[in-house]
């Protein structure tokens, strides 16, 4: 998979919508915090963001499938937002 320039517009939008439904939710999978995060997307503006995690989406689904490498998915934006998100999480708690 082609390594592609960050859009921070996108970044921002998933990193706040990570935030929101993670605080708002406890203890669900990757994969319901993926399906609330594209309902949530899908009433807005954030067309890039939507794109992004409906591609992550398939990209997971591929994973499981052994159709694509790990990588693929660990330098996706959407795992960027996620790494973000953690990282400023555990500095909180630290």
């Amino acid at each position: 998979m082609a390594h592609r320039k960050k859009d921070p517009n996108a970044h921002r939008c998933l990193v706040q919508n990570f935030m929101k439904i993670i605080s708002e939710t406890n203890g669900i999978s990757l994969a319901d915090t993926i399906e609330l995060l594209l309902y949530s997307l899908r009433d807005g503006q954030e067309h890039e963001s939507l794109r992004l995690t409906e591609e992550f989406r398939h990209l997971i689904a591929k994973f499981q499938q052994d159709e694509v490498k790990i990588q693929d998915l660990l330098e996706h934006p959407v795992a960027e937002a996620l790494f973000e998100f953690f990282k400023n999480f555990f500095k909180i708690k630290n």
